[in-house]
């Protein structure tokens, strides 16, 4: 997912989201103006200098005020803390309306209906099973991904919202009707075959999290992809979009409903800017080899100066290490 920067201002058109601002600089303050509000020294304020200091005067050179004492320091932390606070909190008389109220009948029905928009028991009952049926798969990718590594680079889960656990019993009735399409292996765990495919290029990974107010840490090319309203990626990223703040008390802890980019139109696109980019840009841009750092003490460093001293490509190990 793409983190979006936040803006809780009230929407009565998108209950229960709220509408949020992709724009890096709002209501960015002078922390300079705001240090000097709370009693600190203003900013160009010069100490008293001593004759020799005039004498030397640069006047290229911005004058600095007195040094801060801590107990200015720890005012000014604690007011900017608050401040922060103020800023990204929800008042409690505007945060949403729980419209699924888990307390009550009904809340099945209502939690997907208000966050999938299964609005008929037709609906309800196919996204339920392909909700879960790519639960299961997240679940079965990082399992795989802990004890054998990445097992998708492609593969990613295409809800805002997870499924309830209630609605994951019965997965072998699941498996025998062909709703969730898992193996089972001669153990009784279920298991599943991902396709490998490639990692992103490291732009290509940029873009796809990034959101159009981070685009300048992009080379620029790439950067116009996500700014210019004609990029055929200008629909990832759009300036206004929908946090659902449902039981949350802070913008940033909402749920930011943002598109899932298309990576094969990301791939398309990109592919086409390679040749703008510097040698530099192209280095950066390029998958290379890893490389593992160790100390003079460490168990592996005998093993692994022997695979340079010998030219082979592989030594043996202590597989206790």
């Amino acid at each position: 997912t793409r983190k979006g920067e936040k803006d809780a201002a009230d929407d009565a058109d998108a209950p229960p989201a709220k509408k949020a601002k992709a724009d890096a600089g709002a209501g960015a303050e002078d922390l300079g103006n705001f240090w000097s509000g709370l009693g600190g020294s203003a900013a160009g304020t010069a100490a008293a200098t001593s004759k020799k200091e005039e004498d030397n005067d640069d006047s290229s050179k911005p004058a600095m005020g007195p040094a801060a004492t801590e107990e200015e320091i720890a005012q000014f932390e604690k007011a900017l803390s608050d401040k922060m606070k103020e800023k990204n909190e929800i008042p409690v008389t505007e945060q949403m309306q729980d419209k699924v109220r888990l307390d009550e009948a009904g809340w099945r029905e209502r939690y997907y209906s208000e966050k999938l928009g299964a609005y008929t028991p037709e609906a309800l009952a196919m996204t339920v099973r392909d909700v879960v049926r790519h639960y299961i798969e997240g679940l079965l990718w990082v399992m795989g991904y802990y004890y054998d590594g990445v097992q998708s680079w492609g593969w990613y889960f295409p809800y805002h919202y997870a499924p309830f656990a209630s609605d994951l019993v019965n997965l072998r009735q699941l498996m025998a009707s062909g709703d969730i399409p898992l193996d089972e292996d001669s153990e009784g765990f279920c298991t599943l075959s991902f396709d490998e495919g490639k990692p992103f290029r490291p732009y290509d990974q940029l873009l796809a999290v990034f959101p159009a107010a981070s685009s300048h840490a992009l080379p620029a090319p790439f950067a116009r992809l996500m700014r210019d309203t004609e990029s055929p990626l200008a629909d990832f990223y759009p300036e206004d979009f929908a946090i659902d703040m449902d039981g949350k008390r802070f913008a940033w802890q909402g749920v930011a409903l943002l598109p899932f980019i298309d990576a094969d139109l990301l791939l398309e696109e990109s592919e086409k800017l390679q040749e703008d980019l510097t040698q530099d840009e192209k280095r950066r841009n390029s998958i290379l080899s890893e490389l593992l750092f160790v100390g003079p003490r460490h168990p592996l460093r005998a093993s692994m100066l022997s695979l340079e001293s010998s030219g082979q490509k592989s030594a043996p190990i202590n597989a206790s290490l």
